[in-house]
């Protein structure tokens, strides 16, 4: 998959399995799976004694995450420890077609943040982290907006200028938004899109 989304809400059940973005391919370079996501908000759990990541990205896949909360549900059962796990030659993408831009890093259940990467990941993997990634308590309000004061970006995301940076960016300028916040629903108040046509008790 190599298409766009933007402004998704990944709220995961105490009662199931699996990571909030599984990334995977056939193992080979080509096709490479590497999706432009963009404006996410996870809210990671799990049944007990599963997985310590948030995420994976396995058998050489890739992916551009954009304006990304990452936090873990306070009741869950299962402990969280890193928000991604990078394995199976995914490593080698870190920076050209796996990218982690303007983070809020909540991915253990004790508020410490976690790590960024799992400890079982490729050598390597850990370089997926830049100073656009901060650990930080979300604050998420009722509407699922982030009340951090690091959701609130300088300046509205260029994708033109990702663009450029990457080379292998899937960034779709006629598709998104340029975004002046991080996380799914803005800061601001002024937009909670999910409210009325989620299924009732679903967020």
């Amino acid at each position: 998959y190599r298409g766009n989304m933007q402004y998704v809400i990944v709220k995961q059940s105490p009662e199931g399995s699996g990571e909030a973005f599984e990334m995977d391919t056939q193992g080979a370079d080509e096709p490479l799976s590497k999706p432009t996501i963009a404006n996410v908000t996870i809210i990671a759990n799990k049944q007990a004694n599963d997985d310590s990541f948030i995420m994976q990205f396995k058998k050489k896949s890739g992916g551009f995450f954009h304006n990304v909360v990452a936090t873990v549900a306070g009741d869950s059962p299962n402990t969280f420890a890193s928000c991604a796990r990078i394995t199976g030659g995914a490593g080698a993408n870190v920076n050209t077609a796996l990218v982690f831009n303007n983070w809020i890093q909540d991915c253990a259940n004790d508020g410490s943040g976690g790590d960024l990467v799992s400890a079982d990941s490729e050598a390597g993997a850990d370089a997926v982290g830049n100073a656009t990634i901060a650990v930080a308590a979300p604050a998420l309000d009722a509407i699922l907006a982030s009340q951090a004061p690091e959701a609130v970006l300088a300046a509205p995301v260029n994708w033109t200028d990702v663009n450029g940076t990457f080379a292998e960016s899937t960034a779709n300028t006629s598709f998104l938004d340029a975004t002046d916040f991080i996380g799914a629903v803005n800061p601001d108040g002024s937009n909670p899109w999910w409210a009325g046509w989620t299924l009732p008790g679903s967020l």
